[in-house]
């Protein structure tokens, strides 16, 4: 009995010294990070800009669970002479190795043209001619912002048999489709009478005549 005794006194104090904590392992669990940071950018994830533009990368910030203070590295080339779309990279690693990234696209494109060609008229914008005369165009120049050998064409008639005032219209447009016009006014008149015209004065105050080619008109 006494053997039996001793056997439960021992079993009852190995538990009353587990259940105070007086066994076991209290070493402190270190804690394993295994978050990425977070990459947030700063500005539009794509970008559009016309070429000569100046591309200034507007950033990036970066937050994590542990770490304070991160910040991300930018990765990437962007031509802006040179019509294409371009990436930007940035990686961001924390202290226990946890890394993310994020990407930006940039893209250049042509200028968008919005001038219009301009039309110089070569010779008078009104011209003046006679009855039976010969009408010559002296055509036009054109000169654009971008385009070159433009050329100018032209609507419109001169009846040089026929009195009247006449337009011709000059229509030029680029390749970005900028549109020009230009107007010429011509006027066809009648011939002059030739010849010399004498007038008379008689001796009536109140009436005179005029002598034209030979032929006598009165006019009282």
């Amino acid at each position: 009995m006494k053997l039996q005794t001793n056997t439960l006194t021992a079993s009852l104090l190995s538990m009353a010294l587990i259940g105070c904590g007086g066994s076991g392992d209290n070493t402190p669990q270190e804690i394993v990070d295994t978050s990425s940071p977070v990459i947030t950018l700063i500005g539009e994830s794509s970008i559009t800009l016309t070429l000569g533009d100046i591309f200034i990368d507007p950033g990036t910030k970066v937050t994590d669970n542990v770490d304070t203070s991160l910040v991300a590295d930018a990765v990437g080339i962007v031509n802006t002479s040179t019509v294409g779309t371009y990436t930007v990279t940035y990686t961001a690693t924390d202290a226990a190795g946890n890394e993310s990234t994020a990407t930006r696209t940039i893209t250049f494109a042509e200028a968008t043209d919005t001038e219009v060609p301009v039309i110089t008229l070569l010779g008078d914008a009104t011209m003046n001619l006679t009855v039976g005369d010969t009408y010559t165009e002296s055509g036009s120049s054109v000169k654009d912002n971008l385009d070159i050998d433009l050329v100018a064409g032209i609507s419109g008639t001169v009846d040089t048999s026929t009195v009247g005032t006449y337009t011709l219209t000059y229509t030029v447009a680029d390749t970005a489709g900028n549109q020009s016009t230009a107007n010429r006014t011509v006027i066809v008149g009648d011939a002059p009478i030739g010849g010399d015209a004498y007038i008379f004065q008689s001796t009536n105050d109140d009436s005179y005549y005029f002598e034209y080619w030979g032929d006598t008109w009165g006019l009282v």
